[in-house]
């Protein structure tokens, strides 16, 4: 029996998944939640064999709990089950330790097969992001922060903040929503020990965070 915990905050998604993995025997769905908190919480309690997560959810970053997790509970095997298909999101999940990445618009049968292949220990890469997952192995170093105090998603809204962004445009471009946006904001003011926008980028132009070409 493979134990599931689906992490979404679409109630509609969470409740097609219960609905579909109702038709197969071998899989329990054993707990759902719909925040990154929920999440590390419940996972501690009932240690599934398989979650099944969103990546933009309420509560702590899911990319943050997701490397918890990984680290944490090693007979926990986790599938990214997105919108989304931008390299730097497969990249940072990837380097979370995460073992499958399935799009929300693929083929239902590629989210049942990927639970499968990472409940046994396997990478799964659904077919419509599979050479993107592939460049990505090819050459990670491309796709790793400059600076390991901050997540690659940091780093990309540090950049967007050089392009003269707002949160609302930078949530539009990164695939997140305002409240997370301000939410990274303010934590990457934190460790870098600054109060404003322009306490940032001149943090990151001066330790050369990113490269400004780009």
């Amino acid at each position: 029996m493979i134990r599931v915990l689906l992490a979404d905050d679409h109630p509609a998604i969470v409740e097609g998944l219960l609905h579909l993995f109702q038709k197969y025997a071998e899989i329990a769905v054993v707990g759902t939640v719909n925040n990154g908190t929920d999440l590390l919480n419940l996972t501690a309690v009932l240690t599934p064999d398989v979650i099944i997560t969103d990546i933009d959810m309420p509560g702590l970053e899911t990319r943050a709990v997701s490397e918890e997790i990984v680290n944490t509970f090693p007979l926990t095997s986790m599938i990214v089950y997105s919108l989304y298909d931008k390299e730097y999101l497969i990249a940072d999940f990837m380097q979370a330790g995460v073992l499958g990445y399935v799009l929300k618009s693929d083929a239902i049968e590629d989210l049942v097969t990927g639970l499968h292949k990472v409940y046994n220990g396997e990478c799964y890469y659904s077919p419509t992001i599979r050479k993107k997952a592939q460049k990505i192995m090819l050459n990670p170093k491309q796709y790793i922060s400059k600076k390991g105090l901050f997540t690659d998603k940091e780093v990309e809204v540090i950049r967007l903040l050089y392009e003269e962004k707002t949160s609302d445009e930078i949530g539009k471009e990164i695939y997140s929503a305002k409240r997370t946006i301000d939410g990274l904001r303010r934590r990457i003011m934190e460790k870098m020990k600054v109060r404003s926008v322009q306490g940032i980028l001149k943090y990151a132009i001066e330790h050369g965070l990113f490269d400004r070409k780009g």
